[in-house]
């Protein structure tokens, strides 16, 4: 009997070294942040301003905003960043007039953008559902 038990667990112990336990790589899903030399993204913007003016109590504006990733550089704390211009058309049919140039990083958890010497923190890697961070930790206000 006390011969089967030790066959037993050394069977066991067999089995359980041979197991082997894969991993899974993260996905920290940088595409929600991308950063590109030659990247442009448009996006439609729909806007809404309510105010107390008797005469104009509902305006609403159409327009659009495109960036264009335009260079990268290294930046005084050897970071890579991008420098993205930002243009503006108003809809229906106006044309693209530049806005301003912003800057892009890009960091293993995090993103952040200089815009008017401000920066914010604009997403953290990975993205999950319901996630939250202060946006102005990085801001000298």
């Amino acid at each position: 009997m006390r011969a089967l038990l030790l066959s037993f667990s050394i069977i066991l112990l067999l089995g359980a070294c041979t197991k082997t336990e894969q991993l899974q790589r993260t996905d920290f899903a940088y595409d929600y942040f991308p950063l590109q030399v030659g990247n442009v993204i448009t996006y439609h913007v729909d806007s809404t301003v309510y105010s107390d003016d008797s005469e104009n109590p509902i305006q609403e504006f159409h327009f659009e905003l495109k960036d264009s990733t335009v260079n990268n550089y290294l930046d005084k704390n050897g970071d890579t960043t991008y420098a993205i211009k930002r243009f503006k058309k108003t809809l229906p049919a106006g044309e693209w007039r530049y806005q301003k140039t912003f800057e892009r990083r890009r960091f293993k958890s995090y993103a952040e953008e200089t815009t008017d010497n401000q920066t914010f923190v604009k997403l953290l890697f990975p993205p999950v559902l319901s996630l939250t961070w202060n946006e102005h930790s990085k801001s000298q206000m």
